[in-house]
């Protein structure tokens, strides 16, 4: 199975151009996602928003069509040149939405005002305390809400 064609470079560089065309779609796709509902306004900047489209760009925009263009050979058969296809969409897929999981698991989901501080909540830290997110629509109109907590009373 030989990996790289140097002698047909057009169709492996057309090849990887439409991997990378459909890749750049998805990618975007999910700029607008995290920018407008996961992490809306400033908390794309402070939360992990841009770290997180730095690892998505990484995965979905570079992985798949480098891999694409170092796998693609014109002189494969079909069979061949969809399982390779295939197997590298597979791993593309599967890197990505482990990373979409990982970035709605951390949204901030509640802004927190504790002992003079104001702290984000990610969805995670609620879920794994076993508080509904459900119920965060509930405390305001503002997304994610703002919640006062009071510290506990030391005795004297």
């Amino acid at each position: 199975m030989m990996l790289i064609n140097f002698h047909q470079p057009k169709k492996r560089l057309t090849a990887a151009s439409l991997h990378f065309g459909i890749s750049f779609s998805i990618f975007v796709l999910i700029i607008l996602l995290l920018a407008n509902s996961w992490y809306p306004g400033v908390y794309f900047d402070t939360e992990g928003g841009l770290q997180g489209i730095k690892i998505v760009a990484g995965i979905d925009v570079v992985l798949g069509p480098l891999l694409t263009l170092i796998v693609f050979n014109p002189q494969k058969s079909v069979r061949e040149l969809t399982v390779d296809i295939g197997i590298i969409a597979s791993i593309q897929i599967i890197a990505l939405l482990w990373g979409a999981y990982t970035l709605h698991n951390q949204r901030p989901v509640a802004v927190v005002f504790w002992n003079n501080s104001f702290l984000t909540v990610p969805a995670q830290a609620l879920d794994e305390q076993g508080y509904a997110l459900e119920k965060l629509g509930g405390l305001g109109d503002v997304y994610p809400p703002l919640v006062y907590v009071a510290s506990p009373h030391q005795p004297c």
